[in-house]
């Protein structure tokens, strides 16, 4: 789980957002998200593993589109430029990709939630669109003297 997970998780659910999972993951997700006690906080969880649909497969993104509350706008914020982001937006759904460069990056999920929050009245007749988030900057490390 990234370091803004909860924070952004709760600050978008304050807002009115409610939360599913769309996960490539492991049978033993479930499990992991009960360790880290926040599967609560998603209305729906949908796992590769026992679905049988990997992101960018349309089932997958089917799957979530009829959990979520009738009316609702449907946004994918994930990690993966494929999976998640053109996955989405091929089945019709906006975007926001957080990137992660190199395996060690984090990404900044605090941007994103900014973008969602501005974007919360975006008209649904237009074609779904993908919004990039660049990775935090990684912080430099402690200086060090040298004696």
């Amino acid at each position: 789980m990234y370091p803004q997970s909860l924070e952004v998780l709760d600050q978008l659910a304050a807002a009115g957002w409610q939360h599913i999972l769309l996960s490539n993951h492991v049978p033993e997700l479930p499990d992991l998200l009960d360790a880290l006690q926040v599967r609560s906080r998603f209305r729906a969880v949908f796992n590769s593993a026992t679905t049988g649909f990997e992101k960018p497969h349309p089932e997958a993104f089917r799957l979530a589109r009829a959990a979520a509350s009738p009316g609702h706008r449907l946004l994918m914020i994930g990690d993966n430029g494929q999976a998640d982001a053109a996955g989405a937006v091929r089945c019709g759904i906006d975007a926001i990709w957080v990137r992660r460069d190199r395996p060690a990056d984090t990404p900044d999920l605090v941007s994103a939630a900014r973008i969602l929050l501005s974007r919360a009245h975006t008209p649904s007749d237009r074609s779904p669109t993908t919004h990039e988030v660049p990775p935090l900057p990684i912080s430099a490390p402690a200086t060090v003297p040298v004696r």
